[in-house]
């Protein structure tokens, strides 16, 4: 058992690669990384929110943040602005995301504000850095993931207490024919 003191723990992420544990603090401002073998366990702060983040096959992390999409240098422990796609709504947040079978970075946002309305965004990251939004109208975007077989992409609204499952067309990254359910929270 590994004791973490996140505020508000998100985003489990292992990497095969370096055998380790990826985790964020969304409220803390940082994310944690841990080595079951070694027992290594760090935390970084990186200075914002970060919603969730994911491995970039050339190495490194993606980040989706308050300051919108970034990637994260380790080295110099700094924050590399990609794009900023909520920039104009300063009340809304990245919360949770994932990464798809094409490498394609997905990410949706939710309002901060007090009275939450659904205006949050799911949002598409492609490898040549353009940013797409697929989804709006979304109160807690959360669980973003896909069938086994890549043909149905399925999104968590937690505000709504409703799973989205979608038609998944995986080369061009398209979602389509939406079908939902509720759950009980």
């Amino acid at each position: 058992m590994l004791p973490v003191q996140h505020i508000l723990g998100e985003g489990p992420v292992w990497s095969e690669e370096e055998q380790a544990l990826y985790r964020v603090d969304i409220v803390g401002q940082s994310y944690s990384r841990f080595e079951p073998s070694s027992g290594v366990h760090e935390t970084i702060h990186v200075g914002t929110s970060i919603g969730v983040l994911a491995q970039r096959t050339s190495g490194g992390l993606v980040m989706a943040t308050k300051q919108g999409l970034v990637f994260w240098d380790s080295h110099s422990k700094t924050l590399i602005p990609l794009a900023h796609p909520e920039a104009d709504r300063p009340h809304m947040r990245f919360n949770d995301g994932a990464v798809d079978c094409r490498g394609r970075f997905w990410a949706g946002t939710m309002s901060e504000a007090d009275d939450l309305q659904p205006e949050g965004v799911l949002y598409r990251f492609d490898p040549d850095r353009s940013v797409h939004p697929m989804l709006t109208g979304l109160g807690i975007p959360n669980g973003i993931g896909w069938s086994p077989d890549n043909s149905v992409m399925y999104v968590t609204d937690t505000e709504e207490q409703t799973i989205y499952a979608f038609d998944f067309e995986a080369e061009r990254g398209e979602m389509t024919n939406s079908s939902c359910s509720g759950f009980l929270a």
